[in-house]
């Protein structure tokens, strides 16, 4: 998996996020990705990193279409 993709996906989650997330990063290993039918998706988990704030202490987890 390329690193561009891996920052794509993960810029893609903390913007739909409600608040932002903009201090994610990937978890090690969780990182999958293909197609179904023509539609290309990526999924992962996510872990906060520093700098996040309290709004966004939750398990995070996404699947980006």
């Amino acid at each position: 998996m390329s690193a561009t993709v891996k920052a794509d996906v993960t810029a893609a989650y903390g913007e739909q996020a409600q608040p932002r997330l903009l201090h994610i990063t990937p978890v090690k290993g969780t990182f999958y990705y293909g197609s179904c039918d023509g539609t290309f998706y990526a999924g992962t988990r996510f872990l906060l990193t520093p700098g996040s704030t309290e709004a966004s202490r939750w398990p995070c987890r996404t699947t980006v279409r």
